[in-house]
């Protein structure tokens, strides 16, 4: 073996999104509790900025939270278990039922009119007077269980889940149906799975096909197709289904079973998972029960979207037709992140926890997850020579926000280390030169502590290796964002 005398300094792409293949050799590619940001006037064109925190800020019933919603502004309204809630703005919690939801778990969708609200879990529907003050089960047509339901124009709309049809409300009365006025999904044999609104339009979705409605502003039925909007495809979980800044996202169902994932920004739908995204979703199990949610916090629009027990995030701002951007967001012990639900309210942010009945202030002000540490990961994809040569990495530098570290005193005993790791937070490297089967631990490398904004993070001799896969990841609960990094690597012959 002889030693090739070039040396080169590589601006090492560091940022980056999820792109794992089930091939790790292929790409390992892997973005948790970080998201990336385009800055293309800044110090480098992107960089990976910490998922936002959570800290709890009231209890709603006894849990799971199971839906959220605004009405007005002045007042939030929540189902937790099987029983309906309201919060004002003082976070003074309510209870409204009786009635009750007749199930304990799963989504609920909440929408209203201008005096109404209605709650429905998908076998019930409850609807809430906000002028009487009262709480009443809704009476539907023989043979109607509410699969789905939204509003529009002045009418709710409801799908059947035991046939192809979907039922109109009264004009401004969400408490009384005409059991002749419905009309069905019909363009393909398939199941009314659920229904929303956007801009005007009502998309009905079928188990395998979906269809545009417009207001027609008929007498007898207010309601007709749209001939020339017709997508052979359906609804995979009605709890993915949102709508929010003028898109619809939600997760598809085709004949080969859970599809893409996907975005309505006008009429039409696009894809907006990636080959990888879609290749994890169809391995999992209990898909049907996905839920997503749609907000805007620190200026970008997210989807969230937590199905089969993993929570993946798609940054639609940052994202193009030709460079999807998604990352995933995971608690401690690597279970899916605790949203189930969000609301803005209040002019700040909060989420539901899917298996308790704490209601989260959601902002990156908050660096835990009501006190437990973030992990946050960051798998690069695989380095290598194209010719296949070894390379000897004799020095790794990641550029990132320095002296972050939390003030206080010098430590010098163990339990003052371990119990004040923040005040020196570090950032540990691991390297794969297996393809992502296997890690060998390089270590921590300091941060800086508070003050020290010239630090440098870098690890030296990482070896001689054909392939390398570079993986850094944090549990320190401070303000953690990453630029970029430089890799000082030699050719090696063979």
């Amino acid at each position: 073996m002889s030693v090739n005398p070039a040396l080169r300094e590589i601006d090492f792409p560091i940022v980056g999104s999820f792109r794992k293949d089930q091939v790790t050799k292929i790409s390992a590619e892997q973005t948790i509790n970080w998201y990336e940001v385009l800055h293309p006037y800044g110090k480098k064109t992107s960089a990976l900025h910490p998922v936002q925190g959570l800290n709890k800020k009231v209890q709603i019933g006894i849990g799971p939270i199971r839906g959220s919603f605004v009405f007005i502004d002045d007042k939030a309204y929540f189902a937790s278990s099987n029983q309906l809630f309201q919060m004002d703005t003082a976070y003074v919690v309510t209870p409204l039922s009786p009635p009750n939801l007749t199930t304990t778990t799963g989504f609920v969708r909440i929408v209203s009119n201008q005096t109404q609200i209605i709650f429905c879990d998908g076998v019930t529907a409850i609807l809430y007077d906000t002028v009487a003050l009262t709480l009443t089960t809704i009476t539907f047509p023989a043979g109607v269980i509410p699969g789905d339901i939204t509003y529009m124009d002045g009418y709710f709309i409801v799908t059947n889940v035991n046939d192809n049809r979907f039922y109109v409300s009264n004009l401004d009365d969400g408490s009384t149906w005409n059991a002749l006025s419905f009309a069905s999904i019909n363009s393909s044999p398939t199941f009314a799975v659920s229904v929303i609104r956007l801009k005007r339009r009502l998309f009905l979705f079928g188990s395998l096909i979906t269809e545009v409605w417009l207001d027609a502003g008929t007498a007898n039925f207010p309601f007709r197709r749209d001939n020339n909007l017709l997508f052979e495809h359906g609804l995979e979980a009605v709890g993915s289904l949102v709508e929010g800044f003028d898109r619809l996202f939600y997760l598809s169902r085709d004949d080969g079973g859970p599809s893409y994932v996907k975005m309505v920004e006008g009429t039409v739908p696009v894809n907006i998972s990636t080959y990888e995204i879609d290749n994890v979703i169809q391995g999992l199990s209990n898909t049907s029960q996905a839920v997503g949610m749609v907000y805007k916090i620190d200026g970008i629009i997210f989807y969230k979207l937590n199905v089969g027990g993993m929570t993946f995030v798609y940054n639609v701002t940052m994202s193009s037709e030709g460079d999807r951007k998604w990352h995933q967001e995971e608690m401690l012990d690597g279970t899916q992140s605790l949203a189930n639900t969000h609301i803005f309210f209040n002019n700040l942010h909060f989420v539901g926890d899917y298996k308790s009945s704490n209601l989260y202030q959601f902002d990156k002000q908050f660096l835990t997850n009501d006190g437990e540490h973030i992990h946050r990961l960051r798998t690069t994809h695989v380095l290598s020579d194209p010719t296949y040569k070894q390379m000897r990495i004799d020095r790794f530098q990641v550029d990132m926000l320095q002296g972050v570290g939390e003030p206080g005193s010098d430590c010098t005993d163990f339990v003052c280390l371990n119990d004040n790791q923040d005040m020196n937070p570090v950032l540990n490297l691991s390297l794969s030169s297996d393809g992502g089967l296997t890690y060998h631990n390089f270590g921590p490398a300091e941060i800086g502590k508070t003050g020290q904004y010239k630090w440098r993070t870098i690890w030296r001799n990482l070896g001689v290796n054909r392939d390398n896969i570079l993986r850094i990841e944090s549990w320190n609960s401070v303000s953690l964002y990453i630029l970029g990094a430089a890799i000082h690597v030699e050719d090696m012959m063979s």
